[in-house]
């Protein structure tokens, strides 16, 4: 009893503490994602160069952090992370498409999958594997290569 009373309490204040501030998730994640992962502050020099922006119709998301995840340990943590934080997130890859529903993200942390850009093609098994930021044209000369092809 004394178990469940101590856990409701936890709960009970974790819903009225402070929220973490964007330094401070930042900081997070540079001192736990893996060697090679980044993350950068939307005022953070260089930040357009660096992430690629998820843009829409009707107006970007809005972000309070981004993250470059280098495994795919690192995206895990991050979305345990900011679970658990009650903080929004949005996958990211090439920064195109179309919706008209990101906009309504506010807040949130961007996890960039710009460092996943493999194309695995196994021709045995008729498989195409790509990482989160492979974008259409990249997935062309490895599949000729293997003698394969998609329809269009």
């Amino acid at each position: 009893m004394e178990l469940l009373i101590y856990a409701l309490a936890s709960l009970a204040l974790r819903a009225y503490a402070e929220p973490v501030s964007p330094a401070e998730v930042k900081l997070y994640f540079e001192e736990n994602l893996s060697q090679g992962s980044e993350a950068y502050l939307p005022e953070d020099s260089g930040y357009a160069e660096k992430i690629i922006p998820r843009w829409n119709s009707l107006g970007p998301p809005k972000y309070v952090v981004a993250v470059k995840p280098a495994t795919a340990v690192d995206v895990l943590q991050v979305i345990e992370y900011a679970s658990n934080q009650s903080i929004p997130f949005l996958g990211t890859g090439g920064g195109h498409g179309y919706t008209i529903t990101t906009s309504g993200v506010a807040n949130a942390v961007d996890i960039d999958l710009g460092l996943f850009t493999s194309v695995t093609v196994d021709a045995l098994k008729n498989t195409l594997t790509i990482g989160g930021a492979v974008t259409f044209g990249e997935i062309l000369d490895p599949l000729y290569e293997a003698g394969k092809e998609i329809r269009s």
